[in-house]
């Protein structure tokens, strides 16, 4: 169980990492151009909502650890939704 609530706080800790890698001036701008391109609603999963891409990429945690998986997703979707909330409050950014 405390496995799970770790593991939940370093995944959210890395989709974090990914959301400001794709930030302007940063090493995954460009895939962060080629997504807001897409005309696909898929590109959400793939990296502009950080909250759906920690929750989809996140059900690899499933097959590791299957009876704490609600502990490993609660813990990360509650600090990525925090996280969005806040960059949206700050800087004033519009999802």
């Amino acid at each position: 169980m405390i496995q799970a609530f770790i593991y939940g706080l370093v995944w959210a800790g890395m989709v974090m990492l990914f959301d400001y890698c794709m930030w302007e001036g940063n090493i995954f701008s460009w895939y962060y151009d080629l997504l807001k391109k897409s005309k696909y609603k898929i590109t959400k999963m793939l990296g502009l909502c950080c909250v759906c891409f920690g929750f989809w990429f996140g059900l690899l945690y499933n097959m590791i650890d299957y009876k704490h998986y609600f502990v490993f997703v609660g813990i990360s979707e509650m600090i990525l939704i925090f996280y969005t909330l806040t960059k949206l409050f700050l800087n004033k950014e519009k999802l």
